[in-house]
């Protein structure tokens, strides 16, 4: 992503998707499971359980490459409500 000089822009790390139903015409009734989404990459992966690295860099024409690594753990499940959600994952700067 390229920005110009002297715009800021916030960018999520990380996203965890909603679990979704979705009704067909047939009557037939389609689950997605919640989905983890690490630097706007989704993971395809089956299951959403565990932990991930991501290593994410900044980098300006004044200024050198600053990265930083991001460690992402989470036990797969999804709760509606936050108070709940914030002991089902963790993400620290390694």
């Amino acid at each position: 992503m390229v920005l110009p000089v002297g715009a800021k822009k916030l960018i999520d790390i990380v996203n965890i998707t909603v679990p979704e139903k979705i009704s067909k015409p047939d009557s037939q009734i389609e689950k997605n499971p919640s989905k983890i989404i690490i630097g706007g990459i989704p993971n395809h992966k089956e299951k959403n359980k565990g932990t991930w690295y991501a290593t994410f860099g900044l980098y300006s024409q004044n200024h050198s490459l600053v990265s930083f690594k991001v460690e992402i753990e989470w036990t797969g499940v999804w709760t509606s409500r936050l108070t709940e959600f914030k002991s089902q994952y963790q993400i620290k700067i390694v």
